[in-house]
Order: structure tokens, then sequence, then C-alpha cells
């Protein structure tokens, strides 16, 4: 009985002091309800970008099933062939995201050309300079809070980010 006790505590203790993933969902799969008391890390790909771009669709799908060497060659192909394209970075970027490089993930990211995946590489920015701080063991996270802060009011329509986006500030109060 003591032994159950205390796997459970442990299990307990290892699920609240574990810091929240980074998870890559299309964006009409995350339903509104499962973000109010989540505390995962949702990546939304707009459907709309999965559908004009074929290398994002094919990242997307790989990474969903987790088979990430394959996306890795996948993409080694689609570089040493000369495509160099943003869903190629944005795709790259998510491989490295999944796989905790968030420094790696962060310089590919600035490649991604201005205009494309909007939303979502800013999201990306604020993400990964939050990650990187936190490596480098910066205690002061409040201009995280206005920078998320910042994106929700530049997407005030956008209530999926809003709520995404609430999470992570969630996340930033309590645990720091």
């Amino acid at each position: 009985m003591k032994i159950r006790i205390f796997v459970l505590l442990l299990i307990f203790i290892f699920y609240n002091c574990t810091p929240p993933k980074y998870i890559v969902k299309r964006q009409t799969e995350i339903k509104l309800s499962e973000l109010d008391n989540s505390i995962v890390n949702y990546i939304p790909i707009l459907d709309s970008d999965l559908n004009k771009s074929e290398i994002l669709h094919s990242s997307y799908n790989l990474i969903k099933n987790e088979e990430f060497s394959k996306l890795k060659n996948y993409l080694t192909e689609l570089e040493e062939s000369g495509t160099n394209s943003s869903d190629v970075f944005l795709s790259k970027t998510l491989l490295l995201i999944t796989n905790k490089n968030y420094a790696e993930a962060s310089v590919i990211l600035k490649r991604i050309n201005d205009n494309d995946f909007i939303v979502l590489k800013k999201l990306l920015t604020i993400d990964l300079e939050y990650e990187t701080a936190k490596s480098r063991d910066i205690s002061d996270f409040s201009g995280f809070l206005a920078k998320y802060q910042k994106l929700i009011d530049e997407f005030p329509d956008n209530i999926m980010l809003k709520k995404i986006v609430a999470i992570r500030i969630r996340y930033l109060r309590y645990y720091y």
C-alpha cells in the first residue's frame, strides 16, 4: 500500500513539475474546449497552409506520426536539391522544436519569409525566445508576458490564438 501511494505521489509530482511540451496540430483538430484547462502548448498549423504546401503537409504528417528520422531525411533531401522555401524552413523549425533544439529552431525560423505564416512565425518566435531564456536561467519572464499580450492585441479576432497564448501566459505567471 505504501509503495502504491509513493508511486502515485511520484507520478503526480512528475506530471505537475514537467513543463508543457509543444504539440503540432492542425488548427481544425484543436477543440477550443480542449484549451480551457490544458497545459499543452499547441502549435496550430492552418489547413490553408497545409493545403497549399505539399512539403508542409508531408512534414506535418510525419510529425503527427512521430516519424522524426524520416522527416529529417526528407528535409535534408529537399535542401540538397536546392529547395529552400519558407515551408521547408517552417518544417525544419517544427522538427527542431519537437526535438527540444530551441536555439537552432530559432535560427531556422528567422529564415522564413516575413509574408509567410505570419501569425505562427510570431508565436514561435516568442516561444523560442522564452525557451532559450529559460535554458540560460533567466528568472524575469515579465517581458514574455508583454510580448504574448502584444501578439493577442495584433490579431484580436483570432480566438484560437487567444486561447493558445492564454495557456502560455498562465504557465508563465504560475510557474515563474
